[in-house]
This record gives structure tokens, sequence and C-alpha cells, in this order.
């Protein structure tokens, strides 16, 4: 036996070994973090209700929210009667370099595994307004939308981190153990993740070689009462490190987006007339990111859903992280003349309030035609 056979028995062992405390959660997949309790990536749920995972005996088992937590995107899922020994987290660093394993299951609950070397490992890595994760791994491993809250193990089985089935610059993006884990922790005693605060309200103030925060109050019993900082004091930065990428979204006004990557371009294309759709859809369709749909017939069969629906959604079609729903605008001839579209993080759009989202921008919509003039007339 040749060493690459030795090489491909071993990491075949290898997954086997793993598989078990690696779940279907929805249509992604989630780590046994603890005795019946698994831990996923909040981007696998879509819902906070009528959750369930499947095991690697295909057991299909109800599932309940425990907790979430925004910074990360890592959730924590109750399950009863789970019964299925935790995964084990490594207790070295991971290295640059290193041979890893991602370990997933399909939408059919079909074990996957993909396998790369760990590329680079820095931080932080902003993922919203305020939010972070100080420290990311990336890898050559691909991996797909399942993969998201799947197990990334080293070579001796130990899970390094959490897959998040986003990418940067075509590497895969893990949330090591060490960071996972803890939230895991955290979240399991609380429900959601304690973090620090100043305790201040203020304003920017521009100094002569930065930009800082005037203090304009100082909240009685917080951090900066006891610290003794005053009304009028100035918070400056003293050092600033900027991730190279971030799904808070960017300013769309004004620039071309494919007609095929947007909720609203969805929209427009949806409720154009016939030979207009079919002139667009003959044109080669622009792929933004992994999620963007190219196919011609999958893209018309959503169009067919969101004439039916009223209104659009995509998920990380135009922007790795950034989700987005979208509703029609009429004229006062009942024509559809724009669309109002609402985007954000993704981790946030699909967990925070899914439904009520879709339902307030249906609402605006329908509010903006009535100021049209619509009265309820369809062409």
């Amino acid at each position: 036996m040749n060493e690459l056979q030795t090489l491909s028995n071993q990491l075949s062992d290898l997954v086997a070994s793993a598989a078990p405390s690696v779940v279907q959660v929805q249509r992604a997949s989630g780590v046994v973090y603890a005795k019946d309790v698994v831990l996923t990536n909040a981007r696998a749920l879509g819902r906070e209700d009528g959750l369930h995972v499947r095991t690697h005996d295909d057991r299909q088992l109800n599932a309940e929210l425990h907790g979430w937590d925004p910074a990360t995107g890592l959730a924590l899922l109750r399950v009863a009667d789970l019964n299925i020994s935790p995964a084990v987290p490594s207790t070295e660093a991971a290295r640059v370099g290193a041979l890893a394993v991602a370990i997933a299951r399909s939408w059919s609950n079909s074990l996957t595994a993909s396998v790369g070397i760990i590329s680079v490992i820095g931080g932080p890595l902003r993922t919203g307004r305020g939010r972070s994760i100080d420290e990311v791994i990336r890898t050559t491993a691909p991996m797909h939308e399942g993969f998201a809250g799947g197990a990334f193990v080293d070579m001796s089985g130990k899970v390094i981190g959490i897959a998040t089935a986003a990418a940067i610059r075509g590497l895969g993006v893990i949330i090591p153990a060490s960071i996972a884990w803890k939230t895991a922790a955290d979240l399991l005693e609380h429900g959601r993740i304690r973090r620090g605060y100043l305790g201040v309200a203020g304003q920017p103030a521009r100094l002569t070689d930065r930009q800082g925060l005037l203090i304009a109050d100082v909240k009685d019993e917080t951090p900066a009462a006891r610290a003794g900082l005053l009304v009028g004091d100035v918070i400056v930065p003293i050092e600033q490190a900027t991730a190279s990428t971030s799904v808070v979204s960017v300013n769309w006004l004004g620039r071309r987006t494919p007609v095929n990557c947007t909720a609203s371009g969805k929209v427009i294309l949806a409720f154009a007339p016939d030979a207009v759709r079919r002139r667009l859809l003959s044109m080669p369709l622009e792929q933004a990111t992994p999620r963007t749909i190219t196919d011609v017939a999958e893209l018309e069969a959503q169009l067919e859903a969101v004439r039916e629906a009223g209104f659009a959604r995509t998920y990380e079609e135009l922007e790795v992280g950034l989700d987005a729903v979208a509703a029609p605008v009429r004229s006062a001839e009942g024509e559809i003349v724009a669309a109002l579209d609402v985007s954000g993080p993704s981790h946030r759009l699909r967990v925070e309030g899914r439904h009520e989202l879709v339902d307030l921008t249906k609402e605006a919509a329908a509010d903006l035609s009535r100021r049209l003039g619509y009265r309820g007339r369809r062409t």
C-alpha cells in the first residue's frame, strides 16, 4: 500500500469516527456540544420555531433554540433524547499549513466532507455594527451552504472550529473552537452573551489628529462612573485594525447590480412584461457569490413564487453575509414602477423577526403605492 492510499484511508477513518457528533440542522449542520445540546450556525436555522435535527442514525428530533450570539452567528439548540457523545474540542492552537477536514450533513442527511489546509489565522472580523469575531481561521477546504455549523477537525479528530460556509477571497471561514466553545458555554448558562459596556452617552469629537467620543453623560453605577470618567472627557482610540471584509451592508444607491442577484431586481423581473423578462433572461446571468442563481429554469420558478407571494428574498446572492427582502411598488395604474428593498446581515435577518420583516416591507411598499395613487387595480 503506497503513502497516498494510507493517507486516504486515514482520512476516511477520521471522518467516520467524527461523524456521529455532526448532525443535520434544518438544511445545514450542527455539532453536539454537550448532553442534548447542539452548537450550530444561526444561518442554518432560518427560523426560531419548528426546528429539528437529524442524527447519524437517521432519527429526527425536535429542537428548541436556547440562545444565539449575533457577533459570532453561533446558536445553541436543546434537543431532548439526543443521546450522542459530544464532540471533543482541540486544546492546541491551530497552525497555518496544517491539514484539516470539514465535516457536515447534506440536505439528505448524508455525510459530506471536504479536506484542505489552514491558510490564514487572523482577525478581528467585523460581523455587524459594533460586532466582530476576535479571530477566524480561513481554509482551502471547499464548503457549500450545508457546511454551516459543521465541524472542522484536525488529523486527530478533535474539533478546531465551527464552519460558517462564508468565504473571504475564496477561502472558507471557520470560527475557532476556543471562541465557539466559550460562546456556547455562555449561551448555555445565560441564554445570551453578556458583553462589557461603558455606561456613557456621547457624540463624535474631532481632535487635531484623530476622531474621539465626547462624553455628554455618565450613568450612575456603571464601569465608566467607577473609572472616574466625567462629562466633557474625550475617549480616543489608541490603535484600530480593520478586517478585510465585513457583512455590514454597503450603500448600493446609484450602483449597477445584476437583476438576478438582488431582491428588488427579482421583484422587477417577476412582474415585468413577458417579452421584457424573456429578453433579460436570454442574456448571461452574472454570479456575484456562490449562492447567486444563474440557472434560468431555477430563477423562473423562483420568480413565479415571487408573483404568488408578493415579495422576494435573497440569501447572500449579491454579497456574502447579506440577505434582503423586497416588495413591489405600484403606480396609480397598477404598474410595478419600483421595489422597496430592506437588507442586512444574514445572521440577523434569518433569526430576528424574519416574518415580521417581510410583513413590514410589504406594508411599507403598499403604503408607497397608495401615495402614488394606487387603489387596488392591477394591470
